[in-house]
Formats: structure tokens, sequence, C-alpha cells
């Protein structure tokens, strides 16, 4: 996670968004593969799903 700046109203509105935009992202992540549960992206003109597994592997996750 990305520590929050002091004066966060004088970041802009876009880098606001994208920082927020990221984090979210990347809870959900952590929570599906918590769950065991796989998530699907847009890759290579295609979807493909990252098993759970793999998830834990790419965040850093042990194994349960």
């Amino acid at each position: 996670m990305t520590k929050p700046v002091e004066n966060v109203l004088e970041v802009p509105i876009l880098e606001r968004a994208q920082v927020a935009l990221e984090e979210a992202v990347r809870k959900l992540q952590i929570d599906r593969a918590r769950r065991g549960l796989p998530i699907h992206v847009w890759q290579d003109d295609k979807i493909v799903e990252i098993s759970a597994k793999q998830l834990k592997a790419e965040l850093g996750l042990r194994e349960d």
C-alpha cells in the first residue's frame, strides 16, 4: 500500500483516482486469492483466468 501524502488535496485529482483504483484492484486480488477464487483479466486480446494459486504467488501470499 502506498503511504498517503500529507496534503492529499494538493495532489491532482487524476493522480488520486489512479492511486485509489490501483489500491482497489490490489485488495480485490488479495481477497480472491485468500478465498481460493480465480480472477479474469483481458490479456493478448482475450479473457484469461488467473488461478488463486498463481495470484498468491504473484502477490507474495503464502499457500495455506
